[in-house]
């Protein structure tokens, strides 16, 4: 996925807003929304929320872990770990940019969450360099690929090119992996060929 893709997916998201206007349930292809009352909170996804913001229709409430006390915490796991930290979000990058973007006067402490974000995003791509100069180094695929991979889903052009690189790297490997049906992944995980072969087309 390029960077326009996993920002479409991020805009579905759901996030709660408090709407200024009255109006009844409506009925989308990707389901119902409302009905909408002024002054109480109504899920939607977040293409919608930007654009209510925009007109003026609505205030955004920040995701719960779009807070600077849980984000600190996320931050110093992510740094004491040799492995990567569950994120609250697959999309924590592009709602972050978004909801900063166009909703900065809904976000406290909008300045320190940024920073906070950008630390996490620093350290994680810092490991990604680590393990794949680990894999390149000894010749094997025990760089947690497919932990890789799930954590780093193309987020920017920048992460792109090195998740790119790697499956290069692995695609080196497969006629081992074929010879041995199976890599070792961490923990006693294994990753079988068809996957591998699959992560290459992916990428």
């Amino acid at each position: 996925m390029d960077a326009a893709e996993v920002e479409f997916l991020a805009e579905q998201q759901p996030v709660a807003i408090i709407p200024s206007f009255s109006l009844d349930r409506i009925y989308l292809i990707g389901g119902d929304l409302g009905p909408f009352n002024p002054g109480l909170p109504v899920e939607v996804p977040l293409w919608l929320a930007i654009n209510l913001k925009q007109r003026q229709k609505c205030r955004l409430i920040p995701p719960e872990w779009m807070d600077v006390e849980k984000l600190e915490q996320i931050r110093d796991q992510e740094r004491k770990e040799d492995t990567f930290t569950p994120m609250p979000s697959p999309f924590y990058m592009e709602l972050t940019k978004l909801l900063l973007n166009y909703a900065v006067d809904n976000i406290p402490k909008a300045d320190e969450i940024r920073t906070l974000v950008k630390d996490i995003w620093d350290t994680r791509i810092a490991k990604l360099r680590l393990s794949a100069d680990s894999f390149v180094r000894q010749q094997e695929a025990h760089a947690r690929v497919r932990e890789i991979y799930d954590a780093f889903i193309s987020h920017d052009s920048q992460c792109g090119v090195v998740v790119k690189s790697l499956t290069r790297v692995i695609w080196v490997l497969v006629p081992t992996c074929l010879e041995t049906n199976w890599v070792t992944l961490g923990q006693s995980q294994a990753l079988s060929p068809a996957f591998l072969t699959g992560l290459l087309l992916w990428g």
